[in-house]
């Protein structure tokens, strides 16, 4: 999957103290995500917390923490690996917390609505195909229809649909 990506955050903290957050738009459940996070002129090392809930104000579904170390006089990225549960959650909420135990009169958060795939979800498709692509009035039309996954593999399982073959006249 091509990730895309996403300024989530960008913003002043105090004085000269600056910060911008980058992460994909969509995670897929199941595979580690890259995000990372650039400190510009903060000094201090900070306790990250990366929370996803079902909504604003629901429950926790995953949450990554880390130390996070500043940097005077410049700039200091710091990226890390976030797994989503494979859990069927098409919408969450990824809150971005930085507090500094040693500066009190500052912190970092912000949060945001991303979406989440599964990649376990095999996509199937359904192709009909004929034996002659043009027919006359009153000719027999042979067709046979097969499904393939994701994958382009013939799905070999029967469809939990019900499925029904009939005749046409």
């Amino acid at each position: 999957m091509t990730p895309v990506w996403l300024l989530l955050l960008c913003g002043v903290v105090a004085a000269e103290r600056r910060y911008l957050f980058t992460a994909p738009k969509a995670f897929v459940a199941g595979t580690p995500e890259r995000v990372c996070l650039t400190l510009f002129d903060v000094p201090e090392t900070g306790d990250l917390t990366l929370t996803f809930k079902r909504s604003e104000s629901g429950p926790t579904v995953a949450q990554h923490t880390q130390q996070v170390s500043g940097v005077a006089g410049g700039s200091k990225q710091t990226c890390f690996a976030v797994q989503l549960p494979k859990q069927r959650i098409y919408n969450a909420w990824m809150g971005l917390e930085v507090t500094y135990p040693s500066a009190v009169d500052y912190a970092i958060s912000g949060s945001l609505r991303v979406s989440t795939y599964l990649s376990d979800v095999p996509e199937e498709h359904h192709f009909l195909q004929t034996d002659k692509y043009v027919y006359k009035p009153g000719q027999l039309v042979r067709f046979r229809v097969f499904s393939v996954d994701s994958n382009l593999r013939p799905i070999s399982e029967p469809s939990p649909w019900p499925a029904r073959s009939g005749d046409w006249a």
